[in-house]
Formats: C-alpha cells, sequence, structure tokens
C-alpha cells in the first residue's frame, strides 16, 4: 500500500494526514485496499485494512477522523 502525503501539511506537525492508494500485494478486483465500510466488501477486511493504513500513520483507528467522499454531479 502506498501512502500519499501532501507537502502542504509539513508545517502543521500536529496534523497528521494521508491518502491511501488502492494497489498493495495481496489486494484484488473489485476491492483492493478497501478502507470504506459502506460498500460490500468484508468488514473484517475493512478494518484490518484500516489498521494497516492508521499504523503506517503512527495512529490507530479510534484517533482518526473519516469523511464521506462522494462521486456525483449534485
Amino acid at each position: 500500500m502506498l501512502v500519499l502525503r501532501p507537502h502542504i501539511f509539513k508545517g502543521f506537525p500536529e496534523i497528521i494526514f494521508g491518502f491511501s492508494t488502492k494497489f498493495g500485494p495481496g489486494y484484488e478486483s473489485p476491492y483492493y485496499f478497501n478502507l470504506s465500510l459502506s460498500v460490500d466488501d468484508d468488514e473484517e477486511t475493512v478494518i484490518n485494512n484500516r489498521k494497516i493504513f492508521f499504523k503506517s500513520l503512527g495512529l490507530t483507528p479510534e484517533r482518526a477522523a473519516f469523511q464521506k467522499q462522494v462521486h456525483g454531479d449534485t
């Protein structure tokens, strides 16, 4: 899994931020490295993916904020 960290946050060490990507060893279509519980992926897999992602940032899931991303034209 690749984590992208925008340079804009370098001036704010109190903010830990990163974008996950869907690619990583052992991750396959259609969900890849899914972090969302709002799609039809296996809940245990998603929770494990979140643990891996947050660990890479030095966080625990309990210390994270989540957003709901919507793709649409409205």
